[in-house]
C-alpha cells in the first residue's frame, strides 16, 4: 500500500511527463541547456561535465558561462555526440 506522500509524487511524475516534452524530441538547435539537461540527453552524469570543465577538458562540447551558470547549445552537444559515433555511418 503506498502513503499518501508516495501517491502524490507518483502524480506530480505523470502530470510533469504529459506536461513537458522530453528534451531528446525538441530539434532546436539554439536551445540552450543546464549541465543537468545535458547529462540527461547524454546519458553521462553531471559531474562528467563538471569535472571535465574543471580540469579544462577539451574533449567536452562547447558551452557559455554566464555569471555563475553554464549553458550548452543543443546544437553543439548533438555535434559533439555524433563526432563520437563509430562503426558504420
Amino acid at each position: 500500500m503506498q502513503t499518501i506522500e508516495q501517491t502524490v509524487r507518483e502524480l506530480v511524475r505523470q502530470e510533469l511527463t504529459r506536461l513537458l516534452p522530453p528534451l531528446s524530441q525538441s530539434s532546436d538547435p539554439d536551445q540552450l541547456l543546464s549541465t543537468a539537461e545535458v547529462a540527461d540527453l547524454t546519458t553521462l552524469s553531471k559531474p562528467y561535465f563538471e569535472i571535465g570543465r574543471s580540469q579544462g577538458n577539451k574533449g567536452l562540447p562547447p558551452y557559455f558561462k554566464i555569471g555563475r551558470r553554464v549553458l550548452y547549445r543543443r546544437g553543439d552537444v548533438m555535434s559533439w555526440l555524433e563526432n563520437r559515433r563509430r562503426g558504420q555511418k
